[in-house]
């Protein structure tokens, strides 16, 4: 009798802690959607403030042309090509400041969420649970799959 009581008190545990890992997922979704919204109106932000920049580059366009035409006939030429270049090389270094800044891993808390997800199964008992690797964070499921495909090779 003393074997059925602790496996049954085990079990129910299990299913307490399942039952908090999974309560603790759907939080972190909403987060996630939460977040998601949060992203929108930035980016509906950005977007306006897109639109200014180019009201106020067209501004910035027409004033060189002012200059210019305010400059005598023999420096037109030199000061439009010294500007020009000024303008394209701020321009590229700008464009490429953005898409570094905007290069970012796909999904928020996504690797929260798989955690959350392997500790819930791992909680109801399945078998296929991979342990955490060094630092606490595991492994992506596709580099998990590339590691355990290599391994296979191997042997």
């Amino acid at each position: 009798m003393s074997t059925t009581e602790p496996s049954g008190l085990l079990a129910s545990l299990r299913r307490l802690l399942a039952g908090a890992v999974e309560t603790a997922q759907v939080r972190l979704d909403l987060l996630a959607v939460e977040l998601e919204q949060e992203k929108r109106r930035l980016l509906e932000a950005v977007v306006l403030a897109a639109a200014a920049l180019l009201l106020l580059g067209v501004g910035l366009v027409l004033a060189v042309a002012l200059l210019l035409m305010l400059l005598q006939e023999g420096y037109r030429l030199a000061a439009l090509a010294l500007l020009t270049l000024a303008f394209l090389g701020g321009a590229g270094m700008l464009l490429r400041l953005a898409r570094d800044r905007l290069a970012s891993p796909g999904g928020i808390a996504a690797a929260s969420r798989a955690e959350l997800a392997r500790d819930r199964q791992s909680l109801a008992g399945g078998a296929d649970a991979a342990p955490p690797q060094a630092g606490g964070l595991a492994p992506p499921p596709a580099a998990r799959a590339a590691s355990r495909a290599g391994e296979e090779r191997s042997r």
